[in-house]
């Protein structure tokens, strides 16, 4: 369906999208929603409008000549192109498209003949007074046309190719949204780079097994047992920061760590002096199973997040067109 370079900016789009469901890095750069959602809504809007522009044959095939279709099709290339500068903004690349030499001629088109058709422009050298219009007549399969007129009483017939105009946009767009992709990963290998400092060693508790088995005991062993017990407990939130620095589903980690501490919560009364048979050493041992179940599916997500913190970001693809 597409063109070489518009399939390349297209699966640019997607690199980025990817990036979002499993990069670590992007939501510490917009931990406002609101910036988040307007970068995804970004990488829908190119997509769309690259949809849309080359919905214009199609179009004309079975509906025939059509200002609809002429308004559609340049709004279309002006939407994928302010997408592109909203990813600029979100990772503080400095790129406007309105300062684009090579799109002028696109923004211009689109300005003059559907933006604003009966009045572009500010009445200066540099961007002179027009209005535009044209007729079903000279709107055809593979372009289109327009009279232009001018403050000073000159016309002129613009044409606009538009397959010409759909792989100019495109072939623009492509490198930027390679620069865009080039700052993502830089800010995800920095950012695994600062975690990676972090060890297994530091972040599990040592003997986990051992720590476990003399939990539940009784008598002189109750402070040894109270010692394994803030062993663990101070395990927790170090492990908690670490997924959640990692983007690790934080929702379920906090859920099994919100378990693991109501457990040794359990086990301190037990333990207690304040709180003599508060339970019976069956019912701490069922608490400490339980509590080894929970704890351990911790460990589990922290090896993963550690196991992903010391990949290597993924490359993107190069794209030629």
């Amino acid at each position: 369906m597409y063109d070489q370079s518009s399939s390349g900016l297209a699966e640019l789009a997607q690199q980025i999208r990817e990036r979002l469901n499993s990069y670590l890095s992007i939501g510490w750069h917009m931990p406002d929603n609101h910036d988040f959602n307007r970068f995804c809504g970004a990488l829908d809007n190119i997509q769309d409008g690259i949809d849309a522009a080359f919905e214009y044959e199609k179009v004309h095939d079975a509906a025939g000549p059509s200002t609809l279709l002429v308004y559609g099709f340049l709004q279309a290339l002006y939407v994928v192109q302010d997408s592109v500068e909203t990813l600029c903004k979100a990772v503080g690349l400095k790129w406007e498209a309105k300062n684009c030499v090579e799109l002028r001629p696109i923004r211009d088109a689109r300005n003059r003949l559907s933006g604003h058709p009966s009045s572009t422009g500010r009445g200066n050298e540099n961007n002179p007074l027009s209005w535009a219009s044209g007729g079903h007549h000279d709107i055809h399969r593979d372009r289109f046309s327009m009279n232009l007129y001018w403050y000073d009483q000159k016309s002129e017939k613009i044409t606009v190719e538009v397959n010409e105009f759909r792989q100019r946009n495109a072939e623009v767009l492509v490198p930027i949204c390679q620069q865009v992709i080039s700052i993502i990963d830089q800010r995800e290998e920095a950012a695994r780079m600062a975690l990676r400092e972090k060890s297994l060693g530091e972040l599990i508790p040592k003997n986990l097994g051992y720590l476990f088995q003399k939990i539940p005991s009784e008598g002189d062993r109750r402070g040894q047992a109270l010692s394994h017990i803030n062993i663990l407990r101070n395990a927790l939130d170090p492990m908690r920061e670490y997924c959640a620095a990692a983007n690790a589903g934080s929702d379920g980690i906090d859920w099994l760590i919100n378990r693991c501490n109501a457990a040794l919560d359990a086990l301190t009364l037990f333990h207690s002096d304040e709180t003599p048979g508060y339970h019976s050493l069956e019912f701490a041992d069922v608490i400490s199973k339980g509590l080894e179940h929970y704890f351990s599916e911790v460990v589990h997500a922290v090896k993963d997040a550690h196991s992903f913190i010391n990949s290597r970001p993924p490359q993107a693809e190069p794209v030629r067109y």
